[in-house]
């Protein structure tokens, strides 16, 4: 008896002897992979982020795993007359929480495991390097920043680009490549179209968002395509009726709850309600907006530079240092581009 207990007192002790190596190994390599300020200094991409990513959480759960394992050995021992199957049973409910634990803190590294070889292309404008880190806003005009390894960033920094293309796990977020260009290929412009917007000289229009915003359309057709008003009260007091030659400057806003300027006019003889007047001027300016502003030839504000806006239009009807003006039978259309010459907003008006 003296003798069981003396073996079972033994086992016991192995046993936390052995699951205090274990946390000694996991809190070395803790240690030197989050806490050493060598490699804090350091973030790491590719196959080596993705595997950073997930390495505490691996290690946590392999010590829960360990730990209910050797429990369950010891528990187990005392019932070595079940049957195998009860045994086994057994063995599972001491693993399966472990494995339940494991999945829950492993899910998004493993849901990457796929773009392993094919990462998923951001687009950024807007960028900023700075403390070994990468800003800027992406394709829907959210801000976006990832962490760059200090090889990578150093090679980057003192580029001065207007674009950067980043090859990213989209789960973990980790960066596998980056590229800085001054201007973007139309496939890459192509690859952010909602939907292709046709050139039709008979009239000026703009999709934001997706939604269809026509000049020389009524109001009320813009709202039948889901555009809202946006009146303050003082508006709606305003702009209650409009009389004749009347002009009001309202704003729209569209399914992403972000605005775009408008005018609209009483082009007829008497007074009508405000829904019923003429687009006759439209003006956005997607840079920190959020919208999606496309133009008739897969031109997208904050997107397409110059060189692509003259191959889809031709030459301007006129042009100064950072506008082009384009006219035609049914209005002016007038681009403004940043200092370099990538396109800021528009206004279409008749």
């Amino acid at each position: 008896m003296k003798k069981n207990k003396k073996r079972n007192i033994g086992s016991w002790i192995l046993m936390i002897l052995v699951v205090l190596i274990v946390l000694a190994f996991l809190g070395f390599f803790f240690y030197r992979f989050y806490m050493d300020p060598v490699y804090r200094m350091n973030s790491f991409e590719g196959v080596e982020g993705w595997l950073h990513s997930m390495y505490g959480e691996f290690l946590v759960t392999i010590l829960v795993f360990l730990i209910l394992m050797l429990i369950g050995f010891r528990i187990l021992q005392h019932h070595k007359g079940e049957k195998k199957s009860i045994r086994f049973l057994g063995t599972l409910v001491f693993l399966i929480p472990s494995l339940i634990l494991g999945f829950f803190l492993l899910k998004e590294p493993l849901s990457d495991l796929p773009y392993l070889s094919n990462p998923q292309t951001v687009l950024l404008r807007e960028i900023k390097l700075e403390d070994q880190s990468l800003e800027g806003i992406d394709q829907d005009g959210n801000l976006r920043l990832y962490s760059l390894n200090k090889t990578n960033y150093e090679s980057l920094k003192d580029q001065k680009k207007n674009f950067s293309v980043v090859q990213v796990l989209p789960n973990t977020q980790v960066v596998c490549a980056v590229e800085l260009e001054n201007t973007l290929s139309e496939n890459q412009i192509q690859s952010m179209l909602i939907e292709n917007l046709n050139k039709d000289d008979t009239k000026l229009q703009l999709l934001v968002d997706g939604q269809s915003l026509t000049l020389g359309t009524s109001l009320s057709e813009a709202v039948a395509s889901d555009w809202q008003i946006n009146l303050t009260e003082r508006e709606e007091r305003e702009y209650e009726s409009l009389e004749p030659q009347d002009v009001a400057s309202i704003q729209l806003t569209d399914q992403r709850g972000t605005s775009i300027e408008v005018q609209i006019k009483n082009n007829q003889q008497q007074a009508i309600a405000l829904d019923q007047g003429t687009i006759t001027s439209i003006y956005s300016s997607d840079l920190g907006s959020g919208m999606q502003i496309q133009l008739p030839e897969k031109i997208v504000v904050g997107w397409s530079d110059e060189e692509a806006v003259i191959n889809a239009y031709g030459e301007p009807s006129s042009s100064d240092k950072l506008t082009k003006t384009y006219q035609n039978e049914s209005g002016t259309m007038e681009l403004t581009f940043t200092e370099q010459g990538i396109l800021e907003s528009v206004r279409l008006s008749v």
